[in-house]
């Protein structure tokens, strides 16, 4: 009797921790990507106000509601249990995330929001019911086109801010990308370190090359765009401690744990949001 009470706590714990999962998404690296760029367009715009809000809270629950539906198709395809909850989480979470969006569209008339919008349905779309099905979700295709919706953000928290989309905006959103796409180079290699325990491998050097002359183009590319656009030189900065980072990596014979990668790469992101921060503001202050 008290090895099946003991089996139904199991199964009732295993049920509670699963939907936990489905409720709140674990993915560390996608929290940062939603949610610097957006803070470094608000930064950049200079102003905070209650539209800026309404849009970081609206973004979250659809950001929050592109989990269960992908868990949901997944099961849908390949069968499982829990369809209605998993749904009917979803569902809950779009409408959570339009009753905070609309507001911006009817009351303040922030209508280049739906530009934006439909380039991030679009992009869902294509992950929910071509991606996920295919299980495609660590491709580098689909890592890529995750970071290039994420970042939209940017632009979307400056638009709110100032009300209208400036050129500065665009060139936040790029170097954003450029940045965020940096760890999926940087954490393949580092998997790939740990598969083969060290050793110098063709695939690993391979890696190591792309790695390593992607980061390095990044800091040309930034210093570049600080030349010929509304972004301050200092920003450059930002993209020098993930260069150091690769350079040591690439020169390391000490695989890195897989956890103790993940925590380094929220402290990278913070340090890419902190010197880039400082940066628009020094330069928001004096020019």
């Amino acid at each position: 009797m008290e090895k099946c009470i003991e089996k139904t706590d199991v199964r009732v714990s295993s049920k509670q921790h699963n939907l936990q999962g489905y409720l709140i998404p674990r993915e560390h690296g996608g929290w940062s990507v939603l949610f610097i760029p957006a803070t470094i367009g608000a930064v950049a715009a200079g102003r905070f106000n209650i539209q800026l809000l309404l849009f970081f809270i609206s973004t979250f629950f659809f950001y929050l509601a592109r989990h269960p539906l992908s868990v949901y198709i997944k099961k849908w395809k390949h069968g499982g249990e829990e369809k209605g909850v998993l749904l009917t989480i979803s569902v809950i979470y779009l409408i959570s995330g339009f009753l905070f969006f609309i507001p911006l569209l009817l009351y303040w008339k922030l209508y280049l929001l739906i530009p934006l919008g439909i380039l991030v349905i679009i992009s869902t779309i294509y992950y929910l019911f071509y991606i996920v099905p295919s299980s495609l979700e660590r491709s580098w295709g689909a890592e890529i086109i995750g970071i290039l919706t994420l970042c939209l953000s940017a632009i979307g928290s400056y638009y709110v801010c100032k009300s209208s989309i400036k050129i500065q905006s665009i060139y936040l959103f790029i170097l954003c990308a450029l940045y965020f796409t940096g760890p999926v180079f940087y954490v393949k290699m580092m998997i790939e370190f740990l598969k083969v325990k060290g050793k110098d491998t063709l695939e690993l050097k391979k890696l190591k090359i792309s790695c390593l002359t992607y980061h390095i183009i990044c800091v040309i590319l930034s210093f570049f765009l600080s030349l010929i656009a509304e972004i301050p030189r200092l920003f450059t900065i930002a993209f020098i401690p993930p260069l150091i980072k690769v350079i040591l990596s690439t020169i390391s014979k000490q695989p890195i744990p897989i956890r103790n990668l993940g925590y380094r790469e929220v402290f990278h992101s913070i340090l890419f949001l902190i010197i880039a921060s400082l940066s628009l503001i020094y330069q928001n202050r004096y020019d």
